[in-house]
């Protein structure tokens, strides 16, 4: 069952990943695996499900709009032959984090096209569950953009097109005037504003 964790309230139409725990093949990273969707009663079933172990995440993705600034700490768990019921899954609101991109020099109307046609990636690398992709975030007109559903961690960022002939150089990225160089810094439940990539 997927529940918000301040109430305890069920969580419909939340996307929940179930990934393959870390092998002797690949001793330091979880798989792929399969997704599902919580009913109404945030309830989750993951049918057909080989004997092995697994790790249960909320999915950081935007097709999804009522999961919009969720996260959870995954939940990881092992599983033979028999089925396995009553694994409950805490999500609760997701940090922010917003800022800008800024183009030096004329920002005309062929340059905002084609910024238009880029996507802010970002990689939050955390100390307890290690490091997971937040879904790309859009480059609205005015250059502004958002990332929710953040939890507690450090966060990379960089951007990248999604056509050819639109790409542009990162130079520098910086935080409140200040530049970052290896990530910023983001606590429970804060709300990270005025960063610029530059």
């Amino acid at each position: 069952t997927l529940f918000r964790s301040s109430s305890g309230q069920p969580l419909p139409q939340i996307a929940v990943s179930c990934l393959t725990a870390p092998n002797e093949k690949s001793p330091n990273t979880f798989g792929g695996g399969r997704a599902v969707t919580s009913d109404s009663r945030g309830i989750f079933r993951i049918p057909e499900l080989s004997s092995g172990k697994y790790r249960l995440e909320v999915m950081s993705s935007t097709s999804f709009a009522a999961q919009e600034g969720f996260y959870a700490e995954p939940v990881t768990f092992e599983i033979d032959e028999r089925n396995l019921d009553g694994l409950d899954l805490k999500a609760r609101r997701g940090s922010t984090l917003s800022g800008s991109v800024v183009v030096e020099g004329s920002l005309d109307a062929e340059t905002k096209r084609k910024l238009a046609q880029n996507r802010i990636s970002s990689s939050q690398l955390t100390q307890q569950y290690g490091s997971f992709s937040p879904p790309p975030a859009a480059i609205n007109a005015d250059g502004s953009f958002q990332i929710t559903g953040l939890g507690p961690g450090k966060i990379s960022l960089s951007i990248f097109p999604y056509t050819s002939g639109a790409s542009f150089l990162l130079q520098r990225i910086e935080h409140q005037g200040v530049e970052v160089r290896d990530g910023i810094e983001i606590r429970a439940g804060e709300n990270v504003t005025g960063v610029r990539l530059i």
